[in-house]
């Protein structure tokens, strides 16, 4: 069945943000009053190298705070504040935001083949403009969808973002075009890079395409395993190849570059 319409994740698919939201979780959570140094008392320790990837990767703010207040019932922000918070950091920081390459190539591949694309994430919506803006989407995404977005307890990776997305999708092509015929969840294609944003997708019943960001580690169900190297532009091309049956037209390589 071809592939008709994309739902690209946004952090660590479109841009490489893990660092600045790993990096504003651990200052927040270690400083929640702003004191210039770890509270013991009020802050909560975070090990990136054991809470990051096991329990905080991928979940989104919201579910981060419930982590927090878990593990420091005591902890002294509001939800509220600890959002504000840790948005004030990440937008402040968001010149050392970059796009993932091959991303933007990609997309191209995706919307002059005429498939619909929207993204879908996580992130609260302040932080999902920014970085859709840095990317420069604003004109190529139909629309994208925050956690603010969300039904309570239902992010990632639960797949109600997903489904409702592709709800939405066909609201909007239908309000255009009244004879419409719904696309399908299995006609669309997840771009995620977590293993519990791939679960989302899968669960969805759409196509996941897994582009990690470690190399080796996978969800098991997503149905295109890709290792970060790869050039996600090439795998579109072959994926519309196979789907669509759209000719398949290798991208010009770069100057020193071996075609593909």
């Amino acid at each position: 069945m071809a592939i008709k319409a994309v739902f690209t994740d946004i952090d660590g698919v479109m841009v490489l943000s893990e660092h600045l939201h790993q990096e504003k979780i651990i200052m927040v959570a270690a400083d929640p009053l702003g004191t210039s140094h770890v509270d013991p008392v009020n802050g909560v320790f975070i090990d990136i190298n054991t809470d990051w990837p096991n329990d905080l990767a991928g979940i989104g703010d919201h579910r981060v705070y419930e982590w927090i207040t878990k593990r420091n019932p005591d902890f002294p922000l509001s939800e509220e504040q600890f959002l504000g918070a840790c948005e004030d950091y990440y937008l402040k920081n968001s010149d050392r935001l970059s796009v993932r390459p091959s991303y933007l190539d990609a997309i191209d591949v995706f919307a002059q083949n005429d498939l619909f694309i929207a993204a879908v994430s996580s992130g609260v919506r302040s932080q999902v403009d920014c970085n859709i803006a840095h990317a420069g989407l604003d004109a190529k995404l139909i629309f994208s969808h925050s956690a603010d977005e969300a039904e309570a307890g239902k992010t990632k990776p639960h797949p109600a973002p997903y489904i409702n997305a592709l709800k939405e999708l066909n609201a909007r092509i239908r309000e255009v075009d009244p004879d419409h015929i719904d696309i399908l969840p299995h006609e669309c294609l997840v771009i995620e890079d977590t293993g519990s944003g791939a679960q989302a997708g899968i669960d969805a019943g759409m196509k996941v395409a897994h582009w990690t960001l470690t190399h080796g580690k996978f969800n098991a169900g997503a149905h295109h395993k890709l290792e970060p190297d790869v050039n996600l532009d090439v795998f579109a091309r072959k994926l519309l190849a196979h789907e669509n049956n759209i000719p398949l037209v290798q991208a010009a390589p770069q100057c020193g570059q071996q075609p593909a």
